[in-house]
């Protein structure tokens, strides 16, 4: 019985999500690959994964020599040591009204990064908002539903494979604005 009033209670938080919407206006700009200082990658750790894919890929852009924050929704059932250098998301960090309770997720959701690269497969009402609501200036991911990107590696269906094709293509980036 606890088990449903815990799911009904959490399909009211996630509607209230949804209808907020909250779509803030953000700078839209691709800058050329040596040009990019700043990246949020966002992950997501599900149950009995490594994410060995999240952690090479974070290793080797902090030898790239860019100042990398991660971002790492966590999926019920999956065991996270928390770190200091990630910032870790639950759906349980959703309040009634559609309220987020995660101050760290907001200030990472406020910085206007040069790029986020999502390397999730999946959504959900949390991820979507988190994705919708980042202020970096391009997102880049794979073709998935809900995932409004400005860079989508098409072809690519695991994480393994998008991680990849990524760099090819963050290397042949060239600058473009919109104002």
């Amino acid at each position: 019985m606890k088990q449903i009033i815990n799911k009904l209670l959490h399909r009211v938080k996630v509607n209230s999500l949804e209808k907020k919407g909250n779509v803030q206006d953000r700078i839209l700009a691709y800058r050329p690959w040596n040009e990019v200082k700043t990246i949020l990658l966002f992950w997501v750790a599900e149950p009995g994964t490594e994410n060995t894919v999240a952690r090479n890929l974070l290793q080797q852009l902090k030898k790239a020599q860019l100042k990398v924050d991660s971002l790492c929704f966590v999926m019920k059932g999956a065991e996270m040591l928390q770190t200091d250098d990630t910032v870790y998301v639950q759906n349980e960090d959703l309040g009634f009204g559609g309220k987020i309770q995660n101050n760290r997720l907001l200030d990472v959701l406020d910085v206007q990064y040069d790029m986020l690269i999502d390397l999730s497969q999946s959504s959900n009402s949390m991820m979507d908002y988190i994705l919708r609501n980042s202020q970096a200036m391009c997102k880049i991911g794979m073709k998935k539903e809900g995932f409004e990107a400005d860079i989508i590696i098409d072809g690519a269906n695991t994480s393994e494979d998008f991680a990849q094709k990524l760099l090819p293509v963050l290397s042949s980036l060239k600058s473009y604005r919109v104002s």
